[in-house]
């Protein structure tokens, strides 16, 4: 093996004795369960802010749909959907901080990412919409993507 393979090995053997040391180990501090939550949150504000655009222009039927705007949106949040998994392996809900996150995720975890994993398929497929400048599929994925998002709030967020 050459130094560049041995390196990419031994620092992927790193990188996964790191996860697995931090799946395995309950939060440590309430700082810590504090910052997750506040991660968690900021990729939610920062998803609402990505679909700001795209819902107002669902708010006006009659109007066109602006193919690149749809697009970056659904970049934006198809990126952020990747995050979320990650963001949910620490449980928190041992600790009393305030958070809209229902404690049932970590007894539905699976359910849970499959859910994030299909935000991040709605938005590739408003991406895929917005490339073709079909207005009627654009519409069509837009409305998917809202929809997605409430079907996991319905399940595992309180208000």
């Amino acid at each position: 093996m050459t130094h560049l393979k041995i390196s990419g090995l031994a620092s992927l053997c790193l990188a996964l004795v790191v996860a697995a040391e931090a799946l395995s180990s309950p939060a440590v501090s309430e700082e810590q369960a504090r910052q997750a939550i506040e991660a968690r949150k900021q990729v939610f504000k920062d998803m609402e802010s990505a679909f700001k655009p795209v819902g107002a222009m669902l708010k006006k039927p009659r109007e066109p749909f602006d193919a690149a705007v749809v697009q970056t949106s659904a970049e934006r949040i198809e990126e952020l959907s990747g995050k979320i998994p990650e963001l949910f392996q620490l449980d928190t809900s041992k600790f009393a901080i305030e958070t809209e996150a229902r404690a049932g995720i970590w007894n539905s975890l699976t359910d849970f990412n499959a859910k994030a994993d299909a935000m991040a398929k709605a938005a590739a497929d408003m991406k895929a919409a917005a490339q073709s400048g079909d207005q009627g599929a654009m519409r069509k994925a837009a409305i998917q993507v809202g929809r997605t998002c409430g079907s996991c709030h319905d399940s595992f967020r309180d208000k």
